[in-house]
């Protein structure tokens, strides 16, 4: 019996608590619930970028976004974005797919700075295509 509820666990674990795919800026597919607090992973051009919610030392919470084992930016309290404008993720970050990376962030609200949400909400930014699946939390 206690096989049987290590492979329900596990069989949990597999599940989907959330999916969202988004091409040429359109939503192809969301399902779920996004839980604000759970790791998630985003794909961006055959790239995997996860991203975790976790206390500092600080005692603040902040996102940290990682491909594979490189720590690619934190982002802290209270507004998760760095300190540039949307138009300079790319740069600043480090990396070509930041931008993208973002549009996702902005789509589930895991960013709350003003300026960010409103530029991505114009729609009119160079967006790759990208999908983002959250495995069941709890």
């Amino acid at each position: 019996m206690q096989n049987l509820s290590l492979f329900t666990t596990i069989g949990l674990m597999s599940e989907l608590q959330y999916e969202l795919e988004i091409q040429s800026n359109t939503l192809v597919k969301e399902s779920g619930s996004f839980f604000y607090a759970a790791p998630f992973t985003v794909f961006i051009s055959g790239k995997q970028f996860d991203v975790t919610f976790e206390k500092g030392t600080d005692g603040h919470v902040r996102r940290r976004v990682l491909e594979g084992a490189k720590l690619l930016c934190e982002l802290g309290h209270p507004d998760y974005t760095p300190a540039c404008t949307v138009d300079q993720l790319n740069d600043h970050l480090g990396f070509s797919e930041a931008l993208t990376l973002f549009a996702a962030f902005a789509h589930v609200k895991v960013i709350f700075e003003k300026d960010y949400l409103k530029a991505y909400a114009e729609n009119s930014l160079p967006v790759s295509d990208y999908s983002l699946k959250q495995d069941r939390f709890l």
